[in-house]
């Protein structure tokens, strides 16, 4: 008996670690609803809710002249214009 006391049976080792396992799998999804909560709807389906916790480029994107626009040439079709506004060069 004096050998018993003082040492955990392997069951509690055992519970220990699906309790551990079970919270984790209960807590990860709540915080991630949390933090989905807080973005938009454009952010929340472009993106998962652990993309948002570090900082992410953003990218334009926009769209040249429609096709009816388009000009032949020698060299094949030319769409002309700025996609930045009149002449500006910067993003209106």
């Amino acid at each position: 008996m004096a050998d018993i006391v003082g040492t955990r049976a392997r069951l509690v080792w055992a519970v220990q670690l699906s309790v551990i396992a079970l919270v984790l799998l209960w807590t990860v999804p709540t915080f991630g609803l949390l933090v989905s909560s807080f973005r938009d709807r454009d952010q929340i389906s472009s993106s998962g809710w652990w993309q948002s916790l570090i900082a992410a480029e953003q990218n334009e994107i926009f769209r040249s002249a429609l096709p009816e626009t388009q000009e032949e040439t020698a060299d094949g079709f030319v769409l002309r214009g700025n996609i930045f506004g009149e002449g500006s060069g910067e993003v209106v």
